[in-house]
């Protein structure tokens, strides 16, 4: 899934946003069967139906669709409770985001450039877990929240960090477990800055209030950043 619409938003745009919008969320749901007891499709539904929000044109055009009910709505059949518990977390986002508060993003900084980049592969099934600065951690059942902290920070102009990991199908020889590969990157107001592979490693191993070594975790694989997210995914958004 693209991600459109990082400049000023237009109404003509907008509304052309939003038939696209529910025409792929009616697509992506159509003849579904969800249990009653299947939280997990609440998880899926709010992830989906908030897969736009991190372009100007996107998020305008999602807040339109989730205030008049329509977004919901286009999943289809879906049982009460699963509904309730989808709505109520899209409510705990949402609600959250003054038009004036949009209005104020630079969608084209380094930072959701860099998102959109990260959030293009989760769309795609990557498997990420992403770790930020302020200790947040962000994954498939919570994935929501991190295009809001995404756009959270990009208006609040500060610099950031983040740390990525995938779990590979490979295991570890040694201990049995999977592969977990592992890179890092800042993103500040000036630009995106990658980490190699071994400056991760040297955090990594390195006790952050004695300076002293750690032993390595066994599974951790560390890359340079660029060579999981080439510079073409991220320069321009």
């Amino acid at each position: 899934m693209s991600h459109p619409g990082t400049g000023a938003s237009t109404a003509p745009r907008r509304t052309a946003l939003r038939d696209r919008i529910l025409a792929e969320v009616r697509e992506a749901w159509k003849g579904r069967e969800i249990r009653p007891d299947d939280h997990a499709a609440a998880a899926e539904i709010v992830t989906s139906l908030s897969a736009w929000m991190l372009t100007r044109d996107g998020l305008n055009a999602t807040l339109d669709l989730y205030r008049s009910v329509d977004l919901i709505n286009a999943v289809g059949a879906c049982p009460i409770d699963i509904r309730r518990e989808a709505l109520e977390e899209l409510r705990d986002v949402f609600d959250r985001f003054r038009r004036a508060d949009v209005k104020r993003i630079d969608f084209a900084s380094p930072l959701l450039r860099l998102a959109r980049a990260v959030d293009r592969r989760q769309q795609l099934g990557r498997n990420l877990y992403v770790t930020t600065s302020d200790g947040s951690t962000f994954a498939g059942d919570n994935w929501i929240w991190f295009r809001f902290w995404a756009l959270r920070e990009a208006l609040r102009g500060e610099a950031v960090s983040l740390v990525l990991r995938r779990f590979e199908k490979l295991r570890d020889p040694g201990s049995g477990l999977p592969l977990k590969t592992v890179c890092g990157v800042f993103a500040a107001p000036e630009g995106i800055v990658p980490i190699s592979g071994d400056d991760m490693r040297r955090s990594h191993m390195t006790d952050a209030v004695t300076g002293k070594p750690l032993p390595k975790e066994p599974s951790l694989v560390f890359k340079d950043f660029i060579d999981i997210f080439p510079e073409e995914e991220w320069s321009d958004g």
